[in-house]
C-alpha cells in the first residue's frame, strides 16, 4: 500500500467509527488530489509556480501553498531561476 492509500484506509475508518466528518474526508481528498496533479506536472521537468498552475488548473495561491509544502516536506526541490521566478523539479530527478 502506498501512504496516501493507508491514510484513506486510516480516514474511512474513522469515518465508519464516526470520528471523522464528510466533509474533513473530502477535504483531505482535495488535498491530495492539488498534490497528485503538481507532482504529475512536474514528471515532465522543472516549472515555475506559474507554469504548475497553467499545467493543473489549478490557481496561483492554492499552487504556491501546495508547492511549498512538497519542497518543506523533500517531494520537491528548488532548480534554476527563470527571470522572477524559481522553478522546481521532483527530488531525484
Amino acid at each position: 500500500m502506498t501512504r496516501t492509500s493507508d491514510k484513506k484506509t486510516y480516514l474511512q475508518k474513522k469515518k465508519e467509527i464516526g470520528q471523522v466528518t464528510e466533509s474533513l474526508l473530502n477535504e483531505a481528498k482535495e488535498q491530495s488530489r492539488f498534490k497528485t496533479a503538481i507532482l504529475g506536472a512536474l514528471k515532465k521537468g522543472p516549472m515555475t509556480v506559474p507554469e504548475i498552475s497553467a499545467a493543473t488548473g489549478l490557481d496561483l495561491k492554492t499552487t504556491l501553498y501546495y508547492v511549498m509544502t512538497l519542497r518543506r516536506y523533500g517531494q520537491i526541490k528548488d532548480g534554476e531561476t527563470r527571470g522572477d521566478y524559481y522553478s522546481y523539479a521532483l527530488k531525484g530527478a
